[in-house]
């Protein structure tokens, strides 16, 4: 377990406002020793540094064997939702245990804005892990693609604070706010799903074997061949709906609440198209943005921020599409025909 775990990309020593204070009551006791010649006052500073320095030495050593293991992210979450991820330390160490371990996670993402969320371990057996949980909630649309976690603890004596900075590869992706569907766009799915439901396609030739219904014969196929071919059970292509997301992208990028809503309603929406068998594309022309597949759902989190995403399909005759527009948005057409006049 230990080998596959993360090691810290860095480490950080800071001390704490609570180190100078310390120091500085041993200095008056010192100078008192030194004022009054007594030889207690001493031994005293020099226990109460010697202490500090043994703690350390014994504290710190299983703090250098902390490593990172697996950090499990949801698929998706969304602006606003309280989202828990898991965070696993591994101790590497065969003689010691990690004590009481604060464990920060930030995600951060292209344009500097980040997500973070904190939790705790209080022990870490010898050559063993444990996992933390952590709480956070986004407040912003996007991708998340820079993750650091951090590995805190204090000693010795809680007079400095040593943290251990991890970059494991995960990314978050947050989705607009929740949104249910409106009757009529729950129609407008219904009728996009059984549009692109309406062409079909003959499934391959093979011959005829013992049980083929009659209606597979392909006759024809079968005059040719001069023994009986029949055809496979027609296959149904994949249902695809397009979501032509028509806002402009400054809007996008500047978050603003309409279009915000307008992404909401999307993600709702193609929900709906896979909850009925569909698949669910994403056009937007403004961006130049035509994704489809699996990853419809980062391109409705990262639109916006991103010049142009791949294009994974191109639309066909027989898929569908449902154009979605802000208040106040216009389509390209109208912007480009604007723009000439």
């Amino acid at each position: 377990m230990a080998s596959a775990a993360l090691k810290p990309a860095s480490r950080i020593d800071r001390p704490r406002p609570l180190t100078a204070a310390y120091f500085a009551m041993c200095g008056v006791v010192l100078y008192g020793g030194f004022a009054s010649n007594n030889n207690m006052l001493y031994w005293f500073v020099g226990m109460a540094i010697g202490a500090v320095i043994v703690h350390g030495l014994i504290a710190g050593p299983p703090m250098m064997r902390a490593r990172l293991g697996p950090v499990t992210l949801p698929p998706t979450t969304n602006v606003g939702v309280p989202t828990s991820i898991r965070v696993r330390v591994v101790n590497a160490g065969r003689k010691r245990s990690l004590r009481a371990i604060r464990v920060l996670a930030e995600f951060e993402s292209g344009s500097g804005h980040a997500v973070a969320g904190s939790g705790g371990i209080v022990l870490v057996p010898p050559d063993a892990s444990s996992v933390a949980g952590l709480d956070l909630t986004p407040a912003r649309r996007g991708t998340y693609p820079r993750c650091t976690v951090r590995l805190r603890t204090q000693f010795p004596f809680g007079l400095s604070a040593k943290t251990l900075v991890f970059r494991p590869d995960a990314t978050l992706i947050v989705l607009p706010a929740p949104a249910e569907l409106t009757p009529a766009d729950q129609r407008e799915v219904r009728e996009a799903c059984a549009a692109s439901d309406a062409a079909s396609v003959e499934g391959p030739l093979r011959e005829y074997q013992p049980g083929d219904a009659r209606r597979q014969i392909a006759w024809r196929a079968s005059a040719r061949a001069r023994k009986l071919i029949v055809r496979g059970p027609e296959s149904q292509p994949a249902r695809r709906v397009w979501l032509d997301i028509d806002v402009q992208t400054e809007r996008l990028t500047r978050r603003e609440l309409a279009a915000e809503a307008l992404l909401a309603r999307a993600h709702a929406i193609g929900e709906a198209i896979e909850a009925a068998g569909g698949q669910v594309g994403i056009m937007h022309g403004d961006s130049g943005v035509i994704v489809a597949g699996r990853a419809w759902r980062e391109a409705i989190a990262s639109l916006g921020d991103n010049a142009r995403l791949d294009a994974t399909a191109q639309p066909s005759a027989r898929d569908a599409t449902i154009r979605l527009a802000a208040a106040g948005a216009t389509n390209a057409a109208d912007r480009r025909a604007g723009a000439i006049a």
